[in-house]
């Protein structure tokens, strides 16, 4: 954290060699303390929903049913293989843990307050709500990016925001680099 200016407080991004990173930092990360995998192969699906398909996805994922998954998948017009390959590893029991990563790089903030505020400024927000299937290699994730169109306020009393900026996500990472698998947010299906 460094001094931003015209004042506040700004992140600096650590250098792309991870050995100069803080050990207490380092240490968050760990596999001993969260095991990630490799997956055997890599995959992606994402679709915007409404909360009736995702308690349908949700549903159909815990209870394993493959049939109910690619009828959702085709539906949305994406391949079920990820999903599909997501039920079977989680189905019966999985290691994993929760997590949260919100992405704000890419937010000009605004300065209203006296601060960097960046709900009042312009940009995309990406915000990925992850359950990770650690001996898959997987993440199943609720998703939010605020795209060009849409506002930054968090104010959403009708629930328009959302419908505009909300995902369900099952992605694949071979690398088993669960650092790099947490930042990769993927944006709003469709190229919103």
């Amino acid at each position: 954290m460094v001094r931003a200016p015209g004042g506040g407080w700004h992140l600096r991004p650590f250098p792309d060699d991870r050995s100069l990173w803080p050990a207490s930092f380092r240490e968050l990360f760990e596999p001993r303390r969260y095991p990630f995998r490799p997956a055997a192969e890599g995959g992606h699906v994402a679709f915007p929903r409404s909360s009736e398909e995702g308690t349908a996805f949700g549903t159909a994922l815990v209870n394993g049913d493959e049939a109910a998954l690619r009828a959702l998948a085709s539906r949305k017009g994406v391949d079920p293989e990820p999903m599909v390959r997501l039920s079977r590893c989680a189905h019966g029991g999985y290691r994993g843990f929760k997590v949260c990563v919100t992405d704000m790089t890419e937010v000009e903030p605004s300065y209203e307050y006296g601060w960097r505020w960046p709900g009042g400024g312009t940009g995309k927000i990406r915000t990925r709500r992850v359950i990770a299937v650690s001996d898959a290699g997987a993440m199943l994730s609720d998703c939010n990016c605020w795209h060009e169109g849409v506002s930054l306020d968090m104010q959403d009393p009708d629930g328009e925001t959302a419908r505009k900026t909300s995902f369900s996500s099952v992605d694949f990472y071979p690398s088993g680099d669960l650092f790099s698998a947490l930042l990769d947010i993927p944006d709003y299906p469709g190229g919103a």
